[in-house]
């Protein structure tokens, strides 16, 4: 409704509808409002999707770790192409039968327990010494983990090539930040990469990862870019956090990133960015009160201040959201014209 709101009071502004028929348009869209039972079965419905999804992936994981010593090359191959045959009829039999969020999981799983089998197939083949055939796969970014890597990144773009499930984008988003990490240690060497190394380069990935899903958003493909936004947002807040915390990044900077991230995350309507925004901002003032201005009776006065400010400029912004939307959308669409 809210988004309605701001739809129809910018309707209004523009001399589209009249005020008493966005009064009209409001009383239809309560009416049709889904009932509140029907919505808590949806979301208990996809939560129980989910959370079994979650374990399936998850009790495969820790089969990674422990398959080898338990039952061998031979074992873990067997068990990993008749669980990856299994999820694959799954997935066809549920897209087939309309239930695409299964469908989604179940494809999701399948990409987990391709690059499992070459595991099994490599370990036959000596491709991994003894003292670290015991690892999981994942363990490191090296050249064996990427060819491991590439099989996964193969199976999840065939299935989204297939079925067009939203889903999978997670594990292809996932699987290119993967990728990109052991590419950038390959290409410094292991014995160069320290941890800023690894922060730097995937607080690089996740902007990439983000500019990517806003791609997609421009391009009409919203609901490919959902994933995509999320990851891309969390390794980027979370590698500048980490940063900060090593002290790579200064703490005016960090504040700067993410007051940039909240206003583009409300520009665009991307809750990844104003939460992660807001927590980097939180931690930013706690940092300023605990640490900068701790002896300061000025302090808390200014931050009230500075507070009353923001709400201001939050009625200031839902006045005025739907054109300021409007343009950075024809702004986007310049953009995108201009480079194609």
């Amino acid at each position: 409704m809210d988004r309605l709101r701001v739809v129809l009071n910018e309707a209004i502004e523009r001399g589209i509808i009249t005020r008493a028929q966005a009064k009209q348009v409001k009383a239809l869209a309560a009416e049709q409002k889904p009932s509140a039972s029907g919505a808590s079965s949806l979301r208990l419905t996809h939560l129980l999707y989910y959370l079994g999804g979650c374990m399936a992936i998850g009790a495969m994981s820790v089969f990674m770790t422990l398959g080898w010593e338990a039952f061998g090359a031979w074992g873990l191959l067997s068990i990993a192409v008749a669980y990856a045959a299994i999820s694959a009829g799954l997935t066809e039999a549920l897209y087939r039968t309309g239930y695409r969020v299964p469908a989604g999981l179940t494809a999701t799983l399948t990409v987990v327990l391709v690059p499992l089998a070459v595991y099994g197939v490599q370990l036959l083949a000596g491709w991994w010494p003894a003292e670290t055939a015991h690892r999981p796969f994942f363990a490191g970014f090296d050249k064996r983990a990427l060819t491991l890597q590439g099989a996964a990144l193969g199976t999840a773009g065939a299935a989204f090539v297939r079925y067009r499930l939203s889903f999978l984008m997670l594990p292809l988003t996932v699987l290119g930040w993967y990728i990109g990490m052991s590419g950038a240690t390959v290409a410094v060497g292991a014995e160069n990469a320290s941890d800023v190394f690894y922060l730097w380069t995937s607080a690089g990935l996740g902007a990439l990862i983000a500019a990517g899903a806003a791609a997609l958003s421009g391009y009409g493909r919203s609901a490919f870019a959902f994933w995509p936004y999320i990851v891309g947002g969390l390794l980027l807040w979370g590698s500048l956090s980490m940063l900060t915390l090593h002290e790579s990044l200064p703490p005016a900077a960090y504040a700067a990133l993410n007051a940039g991230a909240l206003l583009s995350g409300a520009a665009m309507q991307r809750h990844v960015f104003v939460i992660t925004g807001a927590l980097g901002l939180t931690g930013y003032l706690a940092y300023l009160a605990y640490d900068v201005f701790a002896g300061s009776m000025w302090f808390p006065f200014v931050l009230a201040c500075l507070g009353l400010g923001i709400i201001a400029l939050g009625i200031a912004w839902q006045r005025h959201a739907g054109a300021v939307r409007q343009r950075l959308r024809d702004a986007g669409k310049c953009l995108i014209g201009a480079g194609s």
